[in-house]
């Protein structure tokens, strides 16, 4: 944003960030995750995007890019945590080679205005059941920690600390990463204890360990990427099915039985 031709910084509802960017640019570090070659519309949708920010946030914001290319998603997610800190990067903005950006040209300058150290866009599922991708943490039987997905209704209006942010598109300040045990993202529980359980996936680990060192996972709400479906079809909040579609499907009754033989409570949201 210019005003009388001058560049006007970025502003967050985070003090500590006003100050500590008060004579110098935010470096953000864009980490794209590619686990197989990037199709033409996400291709497109990324350099749409890109060259955007270049026109929005010069001079308000240093922006550097880097891939991880046909890794494990943990090798590549790592990889990109380890380049960012070579280049000094403040922030990373992590996003998976499936997710379209091109309609949230304000993601960067959002994030900032937050200014949570742990934060995600929202985005679906894009196939099965087409769940919001943000998770809710609840007791299963036998006392066990367990997750589910928000349902639609469930998703905030405004930013909240939620359990479990999607993976596919993410923003973190880097001096969470000097807090938290090496390697950040480590899918061998039985080589390394501190990674509590494997069935629970990246998302959910990543977002524990954080939860415990005392960082909240804010889900921003109003940020929404799309998600490329296998058909080469972006799944949004428009393109999703209708909700009555999903709650006949047998992608989401398969969902239901298997949440509700592991829960106690009966306050399960959703249809039977």
């Amino acid at each position: 944003m210019t005003t009388n031709g001058v560049t006007s910084r970025l502003l967050s509802k985070n003090e500590d960030w006003n100050e500590r960017f008060k004579d110098r640019l935010p470096h953000v570090f864009v980490g794209i995750v590619a686990f197989q070659d990037i199709c033409h519309e996400i291709y497109n949708s990324h350099m749409v995007w890109a060259l955007g920010q270049g026109s929005r946030l010069a001079g308000r914001v240093h922006i550097s890019f880097g891939m991880a290319c046909r890794k494990e998603q943990y090798r590549a997610r790592n990889h990109l945590v380890n380049h960012a800190t070579d280049e000094g990067a403040d922030f990373m903005l992590m996003i998976d080679d499936d997710q379209t950006l091109h309609n949230t040209p304000q993601l960067i300058e959002r994030f900032y205005e937050v200014g949570e150290s742990v934060a995600g866009a929202m985005y679906y599922q894009r196939g099965g059941a087409y769940h919001p991708v943000v998770m809710k943490e609840f007791i299963a039987a036998g006392g066990k920690t367990s997750y589910r997905f928000f349902t639609t209704d469930e998703i905030p209006t405004e930013p909240q600390a939620v359990d479990v942010l999607g993976g596919g598109c993410t923003w973190t300040d880097m001096s969470v990463f000097d807090k938290l045990k090496e390697p950040h993202w480590w899918p061998y529980p039985e080589k390394n204890c501190f990674v509590p359980d494997p069935e629970y996936g990246l998302d959910v680990n990543f977002c524990r360990k954080a939860r415990n060192l005392g960082y909240q996972c804010v889900l921003v709400p109003d940020l929404v990427v799309g998600h490329l479906a296998h058909t080469r079809k972006v799944i949004d909040a428009e393109s999703r099915p209708s909700e009555q579609e999903i709650y006949e499907s047998a992608a989401y009754k398969n969902y239901l039985v298997a949440v509700k033989a592991n829960q106690q409570s009966s306050d399960f949201p959703g249809r039977t």
